[in-house]
């Protein structure tokens, strides 16, 4: 799992030694942003939008593929329920498949 961590370097609530601490210990992909912020400014105005747009860049490098991949899966084990509950593949069925991977497709 990708992981962003955002920290503001001026935080005197949650110092930012511990978001050091849990860069260290997290695995690759990893991101460290040291915002020249204290605590609250996080949570509105320029910095809002700031740690906003960095997470969704992160977000769309990293985690919306693993988000494809959980979809696809999902849409894999209701095509084999399917399958097996029909018994066989039918011109149906194979249309259905078809139009899921469409489906599919145009999410990536």
């Amino acid at each position: 799992m990708a992981v962003l961590l955002p920290g503001a370097r001026d935080d005197d609530l949650c110092r930012i030694e511990g978001y050091e601490k849990l860069y260290e210990r997290a695995r690759e992909p990893k991101k460290p942003v040291v915002l020249p912020i204290t605590h609250y400014e996080i949570y509105g105005g320029k910095w809002l939008d700031e740690s906003s747009r960095l997470a969704c860049k992160w977000f769309e490098r990293f985690l919306k593929q693993e988000l494809l991949f959980s979809v696809r899966d999902q849409q894999a084990f209701e095509l084999c329920d399917d399958l097996s509950r029909h018994g066989s593949a039918s011109t149906a069925w194979h249309a259905d498949v078809a139009q899921r991977y469409d489906r599919f497709i145009s999410l990536r």
